[in-house]
């Protein structure tokens, strides 16, 4: 999967959180991520390194709204599926950089 077919399937998945829901997190984000630290991150993009770095403290952010089991489960190869921030957490990224000016 290429990294805009993965950045696709992660807004897709965020995008499967109801709204109310969503807002809820994406306001969370805001108030723990200095300004100046989002301006970046739109400036310079989300590196693929970011997942193990600051990708860690922002799914654990996002945790302090919505429990991982609290996700819908996404679907995997293999007919299992997982709930879990890894799958949604670059979509919640993609949405508050939107808010960025």
């Amino acid at each position: 999967m290429t990294n805009t077919e993965l950045d696709a399937w992660c807004r897709s998945n965020w995008n499967k959180i109801p709204e109310d829901r969503r807002k809820k997190c994406i306001d969370h984000l805001k108030r723990k991520i200095p300004p100046e630290v989002l301006q970046g991150w739109k400036n310079d993009g989300v590196g693929k390194r970011f997942h193990f770095w600051g990708g860690m403290a922002v799914r654990n952010t996002l945790r302090e709204v919505m429990l991982d089991e609290e996700l819908p489960a996404v679907p995997y190869d293999g007919g299992e599926s997982y709930s879990n921030w890894d799958d949604y957490y670059t979509g919640a990224l993609q949405e508050l950089l939107e808010t960025v000016t």
